[in-house]
C-alpha cells in the first residue's frame, strides 16, 4: 500500500503497488487505486482503477513475457 486507507464514509480508498516476479523475466511493477465498499463488516464491492499508462505497460510486458507463464 502506497497511500491510504482513507475512510470516505461509504468506502475506503487506497493507492497500491504490486510486484510480479516471473522466472526468466524482469520484475513487473503495477500501481493503481482501490475503493472497497462495505455493508457493515462485509465487503460488498471492490473497485480497482489502473492508470492507462500502466495498462499499456502491462500489455507490452505480457506480449513479451506472457508465454513464460505457460
Amino acid at each position: 500500500m502506497l497511500d491510504g486507507l482513507e475512510d470516505h464514509g461509504d468506502h475506503v480508498w487506497m493507492r497500491w503497488e504490486i510486484i510480479y516476479q516471473l522466472k526468466g523475466a524482469p520484475d513487473f511493477r503495477m500501481q493503481g487505486e482501490s475503493r472497497a465498499y462495505f455493508d457493515g463488516t462485509q465487503m460488498r464491492r471492490l473497485e480497482d482503477w489502473i492508470p492507462p499508462e500502466v495498462a499499456e505497460r502491462t500489455a507490452a510486458y505480457m506480449a513479451e513475457h506472457g508465454a513464460k507463464l505457460g
